[in-house]
């Protein structure tokens, strides 16, 4: 991030928000949502979907996330499906969540998806240099909600750390989660939230090229039709891979990446990238928006709108804006 000595006496920052290798066929953005960020007085986590939104968690290894309706009829939970090996789940990034050296309780309620199907047991690891299980293994029925709890204290070492949900042994089942909560010893003092964020002086925010077959935090979005399939797959801008949204059926099924204390109120910021749409699709429009959660209202921007990007070659998107007033969260 640089900053620009101004008249007056005020500095502008001008910042990458990322820096792509490729991102391809990024649909027309639609309403976003985002898990809220910690307050003074609730948990740095606190994932419910009860709003249909998956965000921040995303698919580790091949598994398949989609909020669905609870067994129970009381709202809605993530089924975490295409589970084949015992990395496959649901997972969420910790980094900048946790504050290094502070011991947080984190809970979970799961159960099976089918009573059909064969007992399963879950719990959580994190994946912060080293693996670590912090809750379960628990064993789930089809008829009742199983909550389970641990702990886990981020190391200061560790430059990143990654939460995911785990199963036993195959044969694997269908896993519902919800009731996520990550709350530390004073009931909720996050690393960077509830107006305590810290912000970055890099001159890069977010550098997603894909080539290490990651997606780098970003995420499928669901817009009321379900939540995009986003993937790492071949073929990228003068590289070797690029990031897919794919089993869309509404312009809000994309992709988007939590920017929780990333983007600083009232500072400039440049966006850079290159989109395509998938082989034989129209030429058609891309839109850049941000999801702004404020006291527990999401306002939703049109940061910029880009037209004739094609399904042939690789169209360059490019757009400054500015980061609004201080958020509970923030995805775009």
């Amino acid at each position: 991030m640089r900053r620009n000595g101004r008249p007056g006496g005020w500095a502008a920052k001008l910042a990458t928000v990322f820096s792509t290798a490729a991102l391809a066929a990024v649909p027309v953005l639609g309403p976003l949502g985002a898990a809220p960020a910690a307050a003074a007085d609730t948990p740095v986590l606190s994932s419910t979907f009860d709003d249909g939104v998956v965000a921040p968690w995303f698919a580790n290894g091949g598994a398949s996330l989609a909020v669905v309706p609870d067994p129970d009829g009381t709202g809605q939970s993530l089924q975490v499906s295409n589970i084949t090996h015992d990395y496959d789940g649901a997972a969420v990034d910790l980094t900048k969540l946790l504050t290094p050296g502070v011991t947080y309780t984190i809970a979970f309620a799961a159960r099976l998806a089918d009573p059909g199907q064969p007992a399963g047991a879950v719990h959580f690891t994190v994946d912060d240099g080293s693996y670590s299980w912090v809750s379960g293994p628990s064993d789930l029925s089809a008829g009742a909600w199983t909550t389970i709890t641990g702990s886990y204290t981020l190391s200061s070492a560790a430059t990143k750390a990654t939460m995911y949900l785990n199963s036993g042994a195959a044969p694997f089942p269908v896993v519902l989660l919800d009731d996520v909560t990550i709350t530390g010893p004073d009931g909720g003092s996050g690393g960077t939230g509830g107006g305590t964020c810290t912000y970055p002086t890099g001159g890069t925010i977010i550098d997603s090229g894909f080539e290490n077959g990651d997606a780098d935090g970003w995420v499928g979005r669901d817009d009321g039709h379900g939540t995009a399939t986003v993937a790492v797959v071949d073929g990228g801008k003068d590289s070797a891979k690029a990031l897919s949204a794919t089993h869309r059926a509404g312009q809000g099924q994309g992709v988007g990446h939590d920017v929780t204390c990333l983007l600083e109120p009232g500072a400039t910021y440049q966006f850079s990238g290159w989109v395509r749409f998938g082989d034989g699709q129209p030429t058609d429009g891309v839109w850049l928006s941000l999801a702004n959660t404020v006291n527990g209202a999401t306002t939703y921007s049109t940061l910029g709108q880009f037209t004739d990007v094609g399904s042939t070659g690789w169209t360059q998107v490019t757009q400054k804006f500015s980061a609004p007033a201080a958020s509970d969260s923030a995805l775009l």
